[in-house]
């Protein structure tokens, strides 16, 4: 096809494609240096994030998914509602960015966002990449599909390791979209460019012909005027066309090469110049005006070194000659510069040296430089949030930590000691419960800046989490130490008043001295843990030293914690029956019902008190499956006896703990065991503490009132020990009330203790209540009480606790006499 054109079209082709050619090349290789670019720089933000994320999960958040009593549904919500919020705030400092926790013993997904779901707390695909971190340990960097975000994403997946094993991972992620929108942004801001370079090129590469053309034809016309025969023309005139086209071809060729570096320049987020041997500069590209705001003109002949920091100065005359010197340049200098406007930005440096093209000396350096402060501002967010807590913005666990080693590594050279407070805000729980969550953070900020401005300025405060505050004080003594503690007591007990709520705050303070209670960080927060737990065992805003006393209180505990959960997986306990009878009239010293009460035989250990262990199974929440077990248990004994041994009157009466009532299905528990074991509601009575009556009234109200109508028996326990009102017995559908031993006890001997008791009796009769007197051991009681109008004995005078067999034996030797609640109305 090239024979039939002719020379001019020849020339045309020959020139558009290699315009062409050369713009493709170009395009093709800006395209793929941005995407490169944007691609690591997405990946070196993700895995910040993962490793934010990893370093900022709270201990809590461990214990749950160790806990040997919680059901994997039950750990997975607890660890959700402790994870949610920090990986949504976390995204909300990362907008369009991803990121989740996976537990690896739960076998689901925790926590994730953004667009939480909970029906995403499942577990991840079998064929997942995430799974290869298992076993490599360490962080994955991939591209797949996300389950959480049902989208093609670029990922960090990172192991969560403690105590060298994998609980887990965390990611963090874009999606594929949002990866490609960003990068065909770029793309479509050097659109303009390209467009540009095409027409230039077609019109160009026109011009280029028409000149070419008119040069071959001057050139012809001078080899025509050359006074040469024929023959000589023939063999000369190939030669000077051949180098015509040479020196042609060479300046096209510098041509393109340097439009191509204006266009690399140009598209670039970087500014190039060049420096002489005096760090002066000799040529500065347009993208100077945009990043630093000042004219490039304006600039060459000045020094490299003005404007930038002082501080970093120093760094970057050493690297400007150390790189002349070795004619390496160098790569990735950081340093701050003041910009035009007098703000302060953060840059990135890149140098080659410059080599005289004869001598090959340096003479120079040539270099790059980005704006890199939107960077160092996103890594300075991350760091606060990793050593930050969010709520009131005092330290964090990490933050602490640090500061602890520290004190620690320089506690071996130096005599100087140091303390720690261990703050925990008392009944903080019924604060939420009552008045909400929002409340409860304003409380929580109040405190951490009384505390802030009360504690010394070398102290570091730092909040665990919860109502947990931790305050680290150098160069303090014992004295001191107590000090601070007692002047934060006062001030804690001074009313705060928040949504025009007036409330009493108090907390109790452990405090831990170092070195005499430790020489390490675990050492130290063992210590003042346990000065904690001692000063919360005396009550409410109590302040405790750390003492060998208290140690081995605490170890004890935790074994017995320990026994604890054992137990209750090996069934270790009983119960035991102690019956109450009538006083007075017509069924007088028969059986009315009995208490159960709960025994527990160690069998190394041996019998362990109720006093020791109840409390404890509350703290740890195992109340809730014992109470439900010993509820299920006597009414399944109670209707066995009724059904073989025609003891259809017998009742059996509960107690319930505070733990236990407050869930909200615990009146369809009850319903449900009544109906499993067939016994009639009129046989069961359930013991209520005055504390369960305290919390939440409107909710304990509701409660009760829905037990009434089904037919139980509902008693206030151990009345006129704990926080005694008489509006109780006005709102709540008791029917029976207990006065507790600690006043029988006093009768009739104690005036105060008879009088009080006599009071009792009249005020639940006045209420139409049944009134049972517990712990009477002698005739005089009974006597006392029975005149008084007392309904029902209870105490080792007649019976002490029994178990199941005995107890029979007891029902069956005694009548049986039974009311119904509705006899009391």
């Amino acid at each position: 096809m090239a024979r039939y054109l002719s020379i001019t079209q020849k020339i045309y082709l020959l020139t558009l494609l290699l315009v062409v050619i050369t713009l493709t090349g170009s395009v093709a290789f800006n395209v793929y240096y941005t995407w490169k670019e944007l691609s690591q720089r997405e990946y070196e933000l993700t895995f910040s994030l993962s490793h934010l994320l990893d370093t900022s999960l709270p201990e809590k958040y461990f214990q749950i998914i160790e806990h040997p009593q919680l059901e994997n549904a039950e750990k997975i919500t607890q660890a959700n509602q402790i994870l949610q919020p920090l990986v949504t705030q976390l995204l909300q400092a990362f907008p369009g960015y991803g990121a989740g926790v996976y537990s690896r013993k739960l076998n689901a997904i925790v926590a994730f966002g953004p667009d939480f779901n909970p029906k995403g707390l499942i577990d991840i695909r079998p064929n997942s990449p995430a799974r290869a971190v298992y076993s490599t340990r360490e962080p994955l960097r991939y591209d797949s599909y996300s389950q959480t975000r049902q989208a093609q994403v670029l990922a960090i997946i990172r192991p969560v390791i403690r105590d060298q094993e994998i609980l887990g991972h965390v990611w963090s992620n874009i999606t594929q979209k949002s990866f490609n929108n960003l990068f065909y942004h770029k793309i479509v801001e050097q659109l303009p460019l390209f467009i540009f370079l095409c027409l230039f090129a077609v019109l160009g590469s026109r011009l280029i012909t028409a000149r070419f053309l008119n040069n071959l034809r001057t050139f012809r016309d001078r080899i025509q005027r050359l006074d040469l025969v024929k023959n000589d023309l023939r063999q000369f005139s190939p030669e000077l066309l051949e180098i015509y086209e040479e020196v042609r071809t060479s300046y096209e060729r510098l041509s393109i090469s340097e439009a191509r570096f204006r266009d690399v320049v140009s598209a670039f987020d970087e500014y190039v110049w060049e420096i002489d041997l005096q760090a002066r500069y000799t040529y500065l590209s347009d993208k100077t005006r945009e990043l630093i705001g000042q004219d490039p003109s304006l600039l060459v002949g000045q020094n490299i070194y003005e404007r930038i920091h002082a501080d970093d100065i120093y760094k970057v005359r050493q690297h400007i000659e150390l790189g002349i010197s070795s004619a390496q340049g160098f790569r990735d200098l950081e340093f701050r510069r003041i910009r035009h406007n007098g703000q302060l930005g953060w840059y990135k440096n890149s140098a080659v040296a410059i080599l005289d093209p004869n001598t090959h000396q340096v003479i120079g350096l040539r270099g790059a430089t980005r704006d890199v402060t939107t960077n160092k501002q996103q890594e300075a967010q991350i760091h606060y949030l990793a050593y930050h807590d969010a709520l009131t913005g005092l330290s964090n666990r990490n933050a602490l930590k640090q500061e602890l080693q520290k004190l620690c590594d320089q506690q071996t050279y130096n005599e100087h000691t140091f303390s720690l407070l261990f703050i925990d805000i008392d009944r903080f729980k019924e604060i939420n419960d009552n008045f909400g969550h929002t409340l409860g953070d304003k409380v929580l900020q109040q405190m951490a800046e009384t505390m802030r401005r009360l504690l010394p300025v070398n102290a570091t405060l730092a909040r665990l989490g919860g109502d947990e505050f931790m305050a680290l004080l150098p160069k303090t003594d014992s004295n001191i130490a107590e000090k601070h503690a007692l002047i934060l007591q006062k001030a804690f007990s001074r009313p705060l008043i928040i949504q025009r709520q007036r409330l009493h705050i108090s907390a109790c303070i452990g405090i831990a001295l170092a070195p005499d209670d430790g020489e390490s960080p675990d050492t130290l927060s063992q210590s003042v843990d346990t000065a904690l737990y001692t000063a919360k065992v005396q009550g409410p805003g109590q302040i405790r030293f750390c003492t060998p006393q208290a140690s081995q209180s605490m170890l004890e505990q935790i074994r017995l914690q320990h026994e604890l959960f054992l137990a209750v997986k090996q069934q270790q306990f009983s119960l035991a029956y102690q019956p109450q009878l009538i006083t007075c009239g017509a069924y007088q010293g028969q059986v009315m019902s009995m208490e159960v009460l709960l025994r527990w035989q160690h069998p190394e250990l041996g019998f362990i008190s109720p006093a020791r262990f109840i409390p404890l199974a509350e703290e740890t929440r195992l109340i809730i499956e014992l109470g439900h077990w010993v509820l299920k248990t006597s009414c399944h004994q109670v209707r066995q006896w009724q059904l073989e041994h025609q003891l259809d009157n017998l009742r059996v009466a509960v107690n319930i703990s505070s733990v236990q009532f407050v869930r909200e299905d615990f009146v369809q528990q009850v319903a449900d065991i009544l109906e499993e074991t067939g016994l009639p509601a009129s046989c069961l009575e359930l013991e209520i503490t005055e504390s369960v009556a305290m919390e939440q009234a409107e909710q304990v109200s509701l409660k009760l009132n829905e037990l009434k109508r089904m037919g139980i028996w509902l008693a206030l326990d151990d009345f006129g020990t704990g926080f005694s009102s008489l509006k109780y017995l006005k709102i709540f559908p008791f029917d029976i009330l207990k006065i507790d031993k600690s006043f029988v006890d006093g009768i009739p001997h104690d005036q105060q203790d008879t009088r009080l008791v006599e009071a009792m009796i009249h005020l639940a009769q006045g209420q139409n209540m049944q009134v049972v007197a517990e712990g009477v051991e002698t005739e005089e009681q009974i006597k006392h009480l029975s005149q008084g109008g007392c309904d029902l004995i209870q105490g080792y005078y007649f019976s002490r606790p029994l178990p199941p067999q005995q107890t029979l034996e007891f029902l069956l030797e005694h009548q049986l006499a039974c009311k119904t609640p509705a006899d009391n109305v």
